[in-house]
């Protein structure tokens, strides 16, 4: 066998040994069986790509849009994740929030009752404004003033607000012209209050205690937060953060108040701050409540305005609209048709929001979300069903202030087409 020694016989040569070696290795390496090849474990397949559940189409509708509306800034967050962050060519860095500040002052309010420096939503605001402690104000309860519903005379423009020097001083010497609690009235004034509130409640200015207690936990960039001329966080307005770190504070409130495993915010506060309170299905504490909405024009609304001293040329203008169940986009849009050339939208809005009154009655037939909204068309938008946390956001360029267009009004409608059905 091979490699078996072979014996040499007395009468054998050491030439005829060797012969026999070679011939006996030769056949024994003929004989052995070729080795098999090499076995080659094919690589696993790479798992398919998972589907996007985002509609490219409607994707692609939104970033023409927000491009058409000079928007500076557009973030999309899906289930947690982040689609996309776009800036159309400006600058990046943070933009002045606008009324969207107050969305983040209610947040601001929840941390503040989660650590116990606030008893409840209901405290009298006479606890720390002792100046109400009589007459109609004593009435006034921090639910109503995040609410809207403080009675406070409101007037939806701000000039007087900046004009004033002490935006807090201002608030404080309004009159009481509603029981409180009673009707809505979006009153910037009223909101600058809150902040005063939260630094007597806290021992600190509300940037540095909302930054410790929720925005450092969330990773968010330094904030500034704008002050009056007396040195008083304003809560109308006022805060700028950059897109991006907007989006995690609509994250936070789609997940319930807990962010990667911490609660920041109880879920009760999330829940109470996202359901429609005891006076209006469109607003509550510091949110706008997304849902399906019908707006009428009808004989009881004309004949309230004509009472109030409303021009009877603006209602014969839109009287042709008169019980006609609109959308609410399809309804500015038929008013704008109708008021061309008569003061357009301005004047509309300049007779019932900026004086308080109503645009219709409105019939709520569905809650979808709820949102953040400022001037000049800033937007955070939390759609709980489809997981979507949606921001866009624009800073002020001479000229384009005062065009609707700008807005991206129909953002809200595109979002909800987002995922794919």
């Amino acid at each position: 066998m091979p490699g078996t020694p072979l014996a040499m016989g007395p009468s054998m040569t050491l030439q005829q040994a060797l012969a026999l070696v070679l011939v006996a290795t030769s056949i024994g390496c003929a004989a052995a069986p070729p080795s098999p090849p090499p076995t080659t474990v094919p690589a696993p397949a790479a798992p398919a790509p998972k589907p996007s559940p985002l509609d490219p189409k409607v994707l692609d509708r939104i970033l023409s849009r927000a491009e058409e509306s000079l928007s500076d800034a557009l973030v999309i967050q899906h289930d947690g994740a982040l689609v996309g962050s776009w800036t159309f060519g400006k600058p990046e860095g943070p933009i002045e929030a606008m009324s969207v500040t107050k969305s983040v002052v209610s947040l601001a309010v929840g941390a503040a009752l989660r650590t116990g420096a606030i008893p409840s939503l209901d405290v009298p605001a006479h606890r720390y404004f002792p100046e109400w402690r009589r007459g109609p104000h004593a009435a006034i309860t921090l639910r109503h003033l995040l609410d809207n519903t403080s009675g406070l005379e409101a007037n939806r423009t701000t000039e007087a607000i900046y004009a004033s020097g002490d935006f807090v001083r201002f608030a404080l010497e309004a009159e009481v012209v509603e029981p409180p609690g009673t009707k809505f009235r979006y009153n910037n004034k009223a909101y600058n209050l809150v902040p005063a509130i939260l630094e007597q409640a806290t021992g600190e200015p509300i940037d540095r205690f909302l930054s410790r207690t929720v925005l450092a936990p969330l990773g968010v960039a330094p904030i500034t937060w704008s002050r009056d001329p007396a040195g008083h966080c304003q809560g109308m307005a006022g805060l700028q953060i950059r897109p991006v770190d907007l989006a995690k504070l609509g994250q936070l409130m789609l997940d319930g108040g807990v962010h990667d495993g911490e609660r920041l915010l109880d879920a009760t506060w999330v829940a109470e701050s996202t359901k429609p309170g005891p006076v209006t299905r469109e607003y509550s504490l510091g949110w706008w409540l997304l849902a399906d909405r019908e707006i009428v024009l009808d004989a009881p609304l004309f004949a309230e305005w004509r009472s109030q001293g409303v021009d009877e040329e603006l209602i014969e203008l839109v009287a042709p609209m008169k019980d006609r169940p609109y959308e609410k986009r399809a309804f500015f849009a038929e008013l704008e048709r109708r008021l061309a050339g008569h003061g357009g939208l301005d004047r509309w809005h300049a007779t019932t929001w900026k004086q308080g009154r109503r645009d219709g009655h409105v019939r709520t037939l569905e809650q979808r979300g709820y949102a953040g909204d400022g001037y000049l068309g800033q937007h955070l938008l939390v759609l709980p069903e489809e997981r979507l946390v949606v921001v866009r956001m624009r800073r002020w360029s001479e000229g384009t202030e005062g065009v609707r267009d700008y807005d991206f009004v129909d953002l809200r409608d595109l979002a909800k087409e987002l995922l794919r059905r």
